[in-house]
């Protein structure tokens, strides 16, 4: 099973680090007190960005995933290389009988009761709280 082993930089380089090093560095020199024409000059990033992030306090996508595989403990390399076999099992059987939303965010299982509790019980090892409808 070594050979399979998950590798967390790997895992990491599916992110897009610049906008979230971007958006935690907004948010930091906001709270010591830089205006949002400060953080432009500082950052390079569009002030429609720093407006966003500042004042709606929306996150970017990538950072909302990052804060969401922080706080499942994707990361941890022992927890993702226990969970290999199952992760792949889940990809398998979601390419042949089943979907994932464009915006990344939702994934349909469609099958018998028998396989949609077994794949029940597996999104329970990653934390994930799943919705079966018959």
């Amino acid at each position: 099973m070594e050979k399979y082993k998950l590798q967390y930089h790997k895992l990491i380089e599916n992110f897009d680090n610049k906008e979230i090093k971007d958006y935690y560095k907004v948010l930091d020199l906001g709270i010591k007190g830089f205006n949002q024409i400060q953080i432009k000059d500082k950052i390079k990033i569009s002030k429609y960005k720093i407006y966003n992030w500042l004042v709606r306090k929306t996150k970017p996508i990538e950072v909302r995933r990052y804060e969401l595989f922080k706080e499942k403990d994707y990361f941890n390399e022992d927890f993702l290389n226990q969970n290999l076999e199952w992760l792949a099992y889940l990809v398998g059987y979601n390419l042949g009988d089943g979907n994932i939303s464009k915006d990344l965010t939702k994934v349909w299982f469609y099958g018998v009761d028998s396989d949609l509790e077994k794949i029940r019980k597996i999104l329970l090892r990653f934390k994930v709280n799943p919705k079966i409808y018959l």
